[in-house]
């Protein structure tokens, strides 16, 4: 018996290394208060580390990604930052470490078809269109079926082989063409696009979503003072001391705008999203003359535009937004046709009282802090990681995942 992959701290999968491995009083916490329930004492305990969850993963740990591994990003957080622990306790549970790269390896030497398997992926790194890169992608469906029929590789493995060659097509051919994107988005809006690759990097407080909301975000609407910024953390980050955050929200944004404020043509009102407002003082009226950043998301497709957009892209573009103080983000779609990009724009409004900034305020975020406490919850606890790391299917993964977090449960 097999089970999917499972990422791991690194990008890693774990498979067993025996079928039906099942750690000693592998026992899970209750999953009312993330406590060891009664039994042997847990001594193995993961180290004190700072958890980080990106922006991009954001959706998925407040459990509103439907195309998520849970059990994949459940260890994923648990081992963050702890390979070694990772490989111990791996070992431990009776399966075996192997990152997504290796795999592919493997799975491109078994298929007796490595020769036209790397052909086929040197054509789609240097594709400068759509077509190439699915014309490449393509050739992987064929090449892979080929082995499959000629017994070399399982049904299972062919498709395997085929996913790994495919997300690394599209993931390098969204970071090779992405400045290309933002140029043709800058002509669109007439506004220079900044700020690329700039780093989140916000503390959320122990206390909870409230106080996060109130003081760990930058900025407010309608022209009122701004709090600093965050502040920037050297590549890795500097986890806060524990008493400071329960965790760190994280991430890079594409890049940012300025572009004018929402009011009223020869009005002295600061708008929400329906082009409602209060009356504003002098200094809020000359404030919203101003423009205002807002930050761009690009989405390269490799199939076709999604509109509206998906919800996990909005939430991950919403927690940039409130992490640098924003209250609007573009997110562009881009597909390459005939070499040059076709971009599919669409703004979203994340100011208070706004159904998108509502959504993430109320949902999301609350989802976060639930998700950060399970994580630590599961690394004071051996038995239920190695549980975690045992299990012969996503499935079965995921049910553990859930015991964890009811609010990941679908």
């Amino acid at each position: 018996m097999t089970p999917g992959p499972c990422a791991a701290g690194v990008g890693s999968v774990a498979t067993p290394a025996r079928a039906g491995a099942t750690p000693p009083d592998a026992t899970p916490p209750d999953a009312a208060h993330g406590a060891t329930p009664p039994g042997p004492a847990r001594e193995e305990r993961l180290p004190d580390q700072m958890l980080r969850i990106s922006a991009g993963k954001a959706a998925a740990a407040a459990g509103i990604h439907p195309y998520s591994d849970l059990g994949e990003m459940f260890l994923e957080l648990v081992y963050q930052d702890l390979q070694e622990q990772l490989l111990a306790e791996a070992a431990l549970a009776g399966v075996e470490v192997v990152t997504p790269t290796d795999q592919r390896e493997q799975l491109m030497e078994k298929s007796g078809e490595r020769k036209a398997l790397e052909e086929a992926l040197q054509q789609a790194l240097k594709a400068a269109g759509i077509e190439e890169a699915k014309e490449a992608q393509q050739a992987f469906s064929r090449i892979a079926a080929r082995a499959a029929g000629a017994g070399r590789l399982t049904t299972e493995e062919a498709a395997e082989l085929q996913e790994l060659l495919g997300k690394e097509v599209s993931l390098n051919f969204g970071a090779l063409h992405e400045d290309a994107a933002i140029e043709v988005y800058a002509e669109r809006i007439g506004r220079p696009v900044y700020g690329q690759q700039r780093r989140v990097n916000v503390a959320m407080p122990l206390s909870g979503p409230a106080e996060a909301l109130a003081h760990a975000f930058p900025g407010t609407p309608c022209g009122a003072p701004r709090r600093e910024a965050p502040r920037a953390e050297p590549a890795g980050g500097s986890a806060a001391p524990a008493e400071e955050a329960l965790f760190r929200l994280t991430g890079f944004v594409d890049g940012m705008a300025d572009v004018p404020r929402l009011r009223e043509p020869g009005a002295d009102r600061c708008l929400g999203p329906e082009g409602r407002g209060q009356r504003a003082g002098p200094a809020e009226a000359l404030a919203a003359l101003a423009d205002e950043p807002l930050i761009v998301e690009v989405k390269h497709r490799m199939g076709s535009i999604k509109d509206p957009p998906e919800t996990y892209d909005r939430v991950q573009l919403c927690s940039y937004c409130r992490a640098l103080g924003c209250t609007r983000g573009d997110l562009v779609q881009c597909i390459r046709e005939g070499g040059r990009p076709r971009l599919h724009v669409t703004r979203f409004d994340f100011s208070p009282g706004s159904h998108d900034g509502d959504g993430w305020d109320r949902h999301v975020l609350p989802g976060l802090y639930a998700t950060a406490r399970a994580v630590y919850a599961a690394r004071r606890d051996l038995g239920a990681r190695l549980r975690l790391l045992a299990a012969e299917t996503p499935e079965s993964r995921a049910a553990i995942v859930e015991e964890f977090c009811p609010h990941l449960a679908r």
